[in-house]
């Protein structure tokens, strides 16, 4: 602890602030001081005489209160009597008090002068009547300077002083610049400019437990709302009076059953309602999917009642019905009652499907997701990033291609973000910091787990490099790799606990991707689908409609009918930007050549691939003497035309 300096006038200031930086700083203490059988809450202001308190089981509650000051005088304590009076008549449950001051108490024991630590004693004993007075006993403890320093040095709360007194790291402009780099490196697979918005991001949403999610959920009570309202109303309706059956609500069964369901509709409703997005513990999302599926067995018992008085009013119509008269289109109000009910029995089955499948991402702390290469991964997981870091959730991105060395993950990550001089422990530390400052759970994406050294160095690492994350509930991981690598990258203990994605582009939304994709480039929008499944694939639909645009071309060529002429559009493009990169005539057509050469071999090896090295070879024969950064086969294997796989036998 002698080692530790701390400036209590340069803490980190919260909504511009220290006052409100020293009083997170002391509730982020408690929490971590509390014990583990108890809750804890923080509150905010008006803040009831305490900053944050914690609930044992038997109801028993420890408050702390946080004073920023610096000199203790009489207008200090009478702050503090002020905050203790009211503590004591808004939680008569308080056993123990805690007071945090960023000053030691002095003890000069002077004849004729009380110390600060004299008027403390004489306040704790003025606290202490009062609190009999209210027919309880308190404890009350003081957290001064040298007891807050204390608790910084312990080893789970470095990173807590790391993330309070160093100013230049963790905040907006931080979060802002590591991003900035890691879409750098993403390089031409992250256009923000052009972006299709996809179903799977929604559960990035759940995992992250935002409050968009909650109020997507929360918006499905005004369609639940009004198809149990029309049931009900319709329940409550007489028949028309043909003879054929009474008034409905004068069925005593079907009223009683469709009460029961009522209130349970009404239970779930209340249950949206109450949804919050907390970012840790329980968010109850699968006991509210259990009160959905109750919903469902109380319709389908009125279900089967409505059908067998559906029946019996058919079979009267018919006994009561003039000899050859057709009944079969005559109105029953039972099978309309049918009708509202399968609606709101489609809405509640929905709901529950989304219930369970919210829950099993929120509840999570590690995410995979997996997918074919050039299907938008390393788009998604950026613009994740973006919207995040725009909400003022804590956010990193650490790009797979950026691991190069053999080194462990952790020494070349915190060197990519430009914390070296930090361990792991206190990284993680100040992360979940910030993210309790901001009241939500941070989240740490780590793009192409294949790229880079990564098939040499996560296997054996990946399990220890998430240990550290592991130990807080307010972090969670969001790994990406390519489908034919996860096997081999991501050890199984890891793809065992995650939950898992598969993405697959713009499958099923091709004709809008293409839309967002033709307006971008400025061409006219395909009158029709776009059949080939090769639209399905962002790399693939980006570099098309660029050739379009770089050539000229306002449209798809009169027959774009054959995926031929597509590729050879899309090899054009290609070899354009390759030649102005790598240096050699556009005229040669070197990306033509290569392709037609490989597709030779595999004819010829009655294979569709080659090993790499193989390949590499064949390839930089076209252009031989070039460093591998600015060889041909690196150019095509950059622009998506050559697609680095692993091959099971």
């Amino acid at each position: 602890m002698a080692a530790i300096n701390v400036d209590w006038n340069a803490i980190r200031p919260i909504n511009g602030t220290c006052q409100e930086g020293f009083e997170e700083l002391c509730s982020q203490l408690a929490d971590s001081e509390r014990s583990e059988n108890a809750s804890f809450v923080r509150k905010g202001r008006p803040d009831a005489g305490v900053e944050c308190y914690a609930v044992f089981a038997d109801g028993r509650e420890w408050g702390w209160q946080a004073k920023y000051f610096d000199t203790l005088g009489d207008s200090q304590w009478a702050q503090l009597d002020e905050s203790v009076r009211t503590a004591l008549d808004k939680h008569p449950r308080l056993v123990r008090y805690y007071v945090c001051i960023p000053l030691d108490l002095s003890d000069a024991r002077t004849k004729g002068r009380r110390s600060t630590r004299d008027r403390w004693t004489d306040r704790v004993s003025k606290w202490s009547g009062w609190a009999r007075d209210r027919g309880v006993d308190v404890e009350f403890v003081y957290w001064g300077s040298y007891e807050l320093i204390e608790r910084l040095s312990r080893p789970q709360n470095r990173g807590r002083l790391w993330f309070w007194f160093d100013r230049r790291h963790f905040d907006e402009a931080w979060f802002a610049a590591r991003l900035d780099e890691a879409i750098k490196a993403a390089g031409p697979r992250y256009t923000p400019e052009i972006h299709v918005e996809l179903p799977v991001a929604a559960k990035f949403e759940a995992f992250g437990r935002t409050e968009r999610f909650i109020d997507s959920l929360r918006g499905r009570a005004r369609s639940l709302r009004k198809k149990s309202d029309n049931l009900r109303m319709n329940m409550n309706r007489k028949s028309p009076g043909n003879g054929s059956s009474d008034s409905m609500s004068a069925d005593e069964e079907l009223v009683n059953q469709t009460a029961v369901l009522t209130k349970l509709v009404n239970q779930v409703l209340l249950g949206l309602g109450q949804l919050r997005s907390d970012p840790i513990g329980p968010l109850g999302l699968h006991q509210l999917a259990d009160k959905t599926s109750e919903v469902l067995t109380a319709s389908m018992i009125l279900e089967r009642s409505l059908l067998e008085r559906e029946k019996q009013d058919d079979e009267k119509a018919v006994e009561t019905s003039a000899e050859g008269t057709n009944v079969s289109y005559r109105r029953n109000p039972f099978r309309e009652q049918r009708y509202r009910l399968y609606e709101l029995q489609g809405e509640f089955r929905d709901l529950e499907t989304e219930l369970l499948e919210a829950d099993s991402f929120a509840e999570a702390s590690l995410l995979l997701l997996t997918g074919q290469a050039g299907t938008g991964k390393t788009h998604l997981v950026c613009d994740i990033a973006r919207t995040r870091l725009r909400d003022g959730r804590p956010t990193v991105l650490l790009m797979g291609q950026r691991f190069l060395s053999y080194d462990a993950p952790w020494t070349q990550a915190l060197q990519h973000l430009d914390l070296a001089h930090l361990s792991a422990e206190e990284f993680v530390g100040a992360l979940e910091a910030a993210a309790q400052t901001r009241g939500c759970r941070a989240l740490v994406l780590i793009d192409a787990l294949n790229e880079g050294a990564g098939r040499r160095i996560w296997p054996e690492h990946l399990a220890a490099f998430l240990a550290y994350f592991n130990r807080s509930a307010w972090i969670s991981v969001g790994l990406t790799v390519r489908s034919s690598y996860e096997q081999i990258v991501v050890p199984g203990e890891i793809r065992n606990r995650a939950v898992k994605i598969e993405h697959y582009g713009f499958m099923e939304l091709e004709y809008d991707a293409a839309q967002t994709f033709f307006d971008h480039y400025g061409l006219e929008r395909p009158s029709t689908p776009l059949l080939i499944p090769e639209f399905s694939n962002p790399l693939f639909l980006k570099m098309l409609c660029r050739g379009l645009s770089e050539s000229g071309q306002r449209r798809l060529p009169r027959g774009f009918h054959g995926i031929s002429a597509t590729f050879d559009l899309f090899l054009n493009v290609v070899n354009s930007r390759l030649a102005g990169d790598l240096g050699f005539n556009p005229n040669r057509q070197l990306v033509r050549q290569a392709v037609e050469l490989l597709v030779s071999t595999f004819v010829e090896k009655r294979q569709n691939w080659l090993p790499l090295e193989e390949a590499e070879d064949l390839v930089n024969r076209l252009l031989p003497g070039r460093e591998f950064d600015r060889s041909l086969y690196r150019g095509l294997v950059s622009e998506g035309v050559l697609i680095e796989e692993v091959v099971w036998r």
